[in-house]
C-alpha cells in the first residue's frame, strides 16, 4: 500500500551563483552610492538563476499562479568563486505539482513541470496540469 507521503529532496546547480551574489552586492552598493541615479547601468545585466515553484491556480496574466520555493546553497563542490558545483536544494511535498527552471549551462535552461509520488520526482505533460488546476483550484 502506497501512502505518497514521502517528501523529495530537487538538487539543482546554481550555475553563475557567485557571480549573482556579486552582482546583487554591486548594485546595492550603486544605489547606495548613487541614489539610484546610475540605475541605468544595470538594466542590461540578467540575474539568470534557478527555481522551482508550487503551482496553486490560474493566473491571467501568467497563466499559473505560482508560489515559489526558497532554497538552501550547498557549497560542498563549489569552485572557488562559487560560478559552478553551487547546489540548490529544495524539498517537494506530494499532492502538489511544480515547475521547474533549471540551468542546464551558461546558456541554457529546462522548464518542465513534476510532482511527487511515493518520494521519487515524476515529470509530467502540460496537459496534466491543466487538468490538476483546473479539478483543484476552483
Amino acid at each position: 500500500m502506497s501512502t505518497n507521503n514521502f517528501k523529495y529532496l530537487l538538487k539543482l546547480e546554481a550555475i553563475g551563483h557567485g557571480n549573482a551574489v556579486a552582482i546583487n552586492k554591486l548594485k546595492g552598493m550603486t544605489l547606495l552610492l548613487s541614489h539610484g541615479s546610475m540605475a541605468p547601468l544595470w538594466d542590461g545585466v540578467k540575474n539568470r538563476r534557478q527555481w522551482v515553484a508550487k503551482i496553486s491556480g490560474n493566473d491571467d496574466q501568467y497563466k499559473y499562479k505560482r508560489e515559489f520555493l526558497k532554497c538552501d546553497y550547498d557549497y560542498e563542490k563549489s569552485n572557488s568563486k562559487g560560478t559552478r558545483g553551487v547546489y540548490a536544494i529544495y524539498i517537494l511535498s506530494p499532492l502538489n505539482i511544480y515547475e521547474v527552471n533549471e540551468l542546464i549551462s551558461w546558456k541554457n535552461n529546462c522548464r518542465y513541470f513534476c510532482h511527487v509520488v511515493d518520494g521519487n520526482l515524476i515529470e509530467i505533460a502540460e496537459e496534466e496540469v491543466l487538468k490538476w488546476v483546473k479539478n483543484y483550484s476552483e
